[in-house]
Formats: structure tokens, C-alpha cells, sequence
């Protein structure tokens, strides 16, 4: 008998990763920029700073139709300047995940971790926290019905804030941050 459960209409398929897709015969990582700076989960930093790009451009837009009083709130430098640093934050995470991914490419896999640790660490956490941000600014540009469920923002930021702590509290990764930052680890060791 059938359930009366709809389906999905996303396959729940999981895929698995072979050492060969991953390491080529030279011994070389090959890594896409698009699978770069994974966490633990498999979630990949550009699906982070793709919810906050999104939280942003959402907020744009609805400050931009949002009239109360007979003025856009898109007027209001209050409005402005958050969404401005997250923009900028957005745009300066897209860079730094860009060049870890190509710096992963030119080393052998085995290096990856010991050179470049760092920061994928980085990556990891400055995507979980920036998504959060621009998740709550959204709420907030957004006003009650930001964080009512007829818009995703609440779910952004339920479901990347556990990321801060399920791929490693972020205090663990600023730690090993600092850790290759003051030669405790990584290629500077003292």
C-alpha cells in the first residue's frame, strides 16, 4: 500500500566521493572552486554567502517598494549602510574563497591541510556568520513579516546557525586561525 505522504520533488540521493575524483594521478587535488572550503557537513561557503547575497538583494528590493510614511525606506541611511557592509563582506568572502579554491589547485592534496587550513577555516567561519547577519538584517528591514514564515529569513538563519556550531564552533576555527597566524601551527611553526 502506498503512503499518503506527497514525495519530495528533490531526489534525497546521496552521493558519494571516491579518493580518485578528488586526487588525480599526479597526486594533485582536484578541486572545483564550486566544492572549495566544504565544512564537516558538506555544505560548501558559497552556498552560505549565496543565502546572505540573497538576504541582501531581498532587502533591496523591499526597501526600495516598502513606502511607509510616503518615503522608501531605501531612503534611509539606516537601511543603507547595513545592507552597504554585507554587500562589501559578500563580495570580500567571494574573493577570499576564490583564491583559497585556486591555491588548493596548485598543491598536491597532501599539502592542502598543512598550508592551507587555515583558511578554509577562515572561509567556514566568516560565511557562517556573515549569513547569519544578513539573515537578521533582513528580518529586520523586513519588519514582522521578515520573521513570519511567508519569507525564508528565519529558516536562513535557523538552519546556518547551527552551522556555527555543527562545523566547528566558530571560536574553534578563529583558534586555528590564530594558531597558523602566530606560528603554533601550520607552515611558520616555531
Amino acid at each position: 500500500m502506498r503512503s499518503s505522504r506527497p514525495r519530495s520533488r528533490r531526489s534525497r540521493r546521496r552521493t558519494t566521493t571516491s579518493a580518485s575524483s578528488i586526487i588525480d594521478a599526479s597526486g594533485r587535488a582536484r578541486i572545483s572552486k564550486a566544492a572549495a572550503c566544504r565544512g564537516a557537513n558538506g555544505k560548501s561557503c558559497w552556498g552560505k554567502r549565496g543565502a546572505a547575497v540573497y538576504c541582501i538583494h531581498e532587502s533591496v528590493r523591499y526597501a526600495r517598494e516598502r513606502k511607509p510614511f510616503g518615503k522608501a525606506l531605501a531612503e534611509n541611511q539606516a537601511i543603507q549602510w547595513p545592507l552597504v557592509e554585507l554587500a562589501t563582506q559578500a563580495e570580500m568572502l567571494r574573493q577570499l574563497i576564490r583564491k583559497t579554491a585556486w591555491e588548493m589547485d596548485q598543491m598536491p592534496h597532501p599539502e592542502v591541510e598543512q598550508r592551507l587550513s587555515d583558511k578554509v577555516s577562515m572561509c567556514n567561519y566568516w560565511a557562517n556568520r556573515m549569513c547569519c547577519e544578513a539573515a537578521d538584517r533582513a528580518m529586520q528591514v523586513h519588519g514582522g513579516i521578515g520573521y513570519s514564515r511567508h519569507k525564508p529569513f528565519e529558516h536562513i538563519y535557523r538552519h546556518h546557525r547551527r552551522y556555527r556550531i555543527t562545523e566547528g564552533l566558530e571560536e574553534i576555527q578563529m583558534r586555528k586561525v590564530a594558531a597558523y597566524l602566530f606560528g603554533y601551527a601550520g607552515p611558520n611553526k616555531l
